[in-house]
């Protein structure tokens, strides 16, 4: 628990001199091969963007978990790592590992980073028609922002009135945002409506919306 305790400190204010050393100690301690260690020392190497290193501590793990697959994945995903981390979701259920809402959420950012629409709807779908697993807001969200970047804002919109979940003031914000880097105004204008709805707007969506005014006058 103190190695663990430690290497999340490091994480956090992404430190590798320090989690370097305390990984060096751990492996001094016989502990590198703990499961618990293992995922906290991925989970410090990802966020300091060094992959090989945490898939170096994942591949030397016998008896893995869904929580040091997702450690990885997360990893994967955090660095642009698309391919990487699709290769290792598929990895993980041949092996026997049901993915759990972590597994989908790095999938399909993933999707979303990469512009991949088709493996993200994909994605999303097998969600709950495999694994029969209920979408999340964040599961919503990360869809809504495959079908935003890559311009399926029509797409986008009808998700967003058939999520079985609370739409939150974020989600109307992501889309309000697709609408101006794609110059849709009338669907702009007509989402910022939805906004009302909220007890306070968000500063951020004034000025989406003016932006997008402005491109149309402009």
């Amino acid at each position: 628990m103190t190695f663990i305790c430690a290497l999340d400190a490091c994480s956090n204010i992404i430190s590798l001199d320090n989690g370097l050393k305390i990984h060096t100690e751990a492996v001094n301690h016989g502990c590198e091969d703990n499961v618990l260690v293992a995922t906290a020392l991925i989970d410090m190497y990802g966020k300091c963007g060094l992959v090989k290193d945490a898939l170096s501590v994942f591949r030397k793990i016998g008896q893995q978990d869904i929580t040091l697959w997702n450690a990885m994945l997360t990893a994967c995903a955090k660095n642009g790592h698309g391919a990487a981390t699709l290769t290792l979701f598929y990895q993980m259920y041949k092996d026997g590992f049901v993915p759990n809402t972590v597994s989908f959420i790095c999938v399909l950012t993933v999707c979303s980073h990469m512009g991949w629409v088709e493996d993200g709807r994909r994605h999303f779908m097998s969600l709950y028609k495999e694994f029969n697993m209920r979408p999340t807001l964040e599961h919503c969200a990360c869809m809504i922002d495959v079908l935003g970047r890559a311009g399926r804002l029509e797409e986008a919109e009808d998700l967003v009135d058939t999520m079985p979940v609370v739409v939150l003031l974020s989600i109307w914000t992501s889309l309000l945002s697709a609408c101006r880097i794609h110059g849709d105004v009338h669907r702009g204008s007509r989402i910022a409506n939805y906004f009302s709805e909220f007890d306070g707007m968000d500063p951020r969506s004034y000025l989406l919306l003016a932006d997008i005014y402005a491109a149309e006058s402009g």
